[in-house]
């Protein structure tokens, strides 16, 4: 991504991943008019794609950030003069983007604007939905290198490991069920 970063010529930045994109053709042309050069971010709602279903994620208050991807960078566009003075770290495998948005957030909360749009259809059959745990690992270490590991985060994030850990040993049909259940 960040040979992409050093190749854009535009004001603003969005990255897809392979399997993502757009809500809709337009989306671009109904967001453009919504960006305003003083924000670092400008973010809308994501469907997630599960293959046989798809449902809904709305942007959560960005303050649980800290907990996990409040917002992913399909439905983000970015500042391109940020962005290129802060590319992302080649530290992560998988959360770079959760890294550069986290940093974000904690140098100028005030630089985020959430717009009441879905911008983005993110595919769960992707690298960081396939190895959640590495994920999440990474995670819990972009949170000790910027301090905010703390005791009630952390225990967010040993449930999380444990729900993916409990998750990965159910048989397919069982987690087929449970997915079903939490749609209705």
């Amino acid at each position: 991504m960040n040979k992409g970063i050093n190749l854009a010529s535009g004001d603003w930045m969005n990255f897809m991943n392979a399997g993502d994109g757009f809500f809709d053709t337009s989306i671009v042309e109904k967001v453009v008019p919504l960006l305003d050069n003083d924000m670092l971010v400008v973010y809308g709602d994501t469907v997630l794609d599960y293959g046989t279903y798809t449902s809904l994620r709305t942007n959560l208050d960005l303050s649980n950030m800290y907990y996990g991807q409040v917002l992913g960078h399909q439905s983000s566009f970015t500042n391109a003069i940020y962005q290129k003075k802060n590319p992302f770290s080649l530290e992560y495998e998988i959360a770079g983007d959760y890294d550069f948005l986290l940093n974000a957030y904690i140098k100028n909360k005030d630089g985020f604007k959430q717009i009441p749009m879905v911008v983005s259809v993110f595919s769960m059959d992707g690298v960081s939905s396939n190895n959640e745990i590495q994920s999440t690992l990474e995670r819990i270490r972009i949170l000790k290198k910027v301090k905010q590991y703390k005791l009630k985060i952390r225990l967010a994030y040993y449930l999380v490991l444990l729900k993916i850990m409990i998750k990965n040993k159910l048989p397919a049909k069982i987690i087929k069920r449970i997915n079903v259940g939490e749609r209705q």
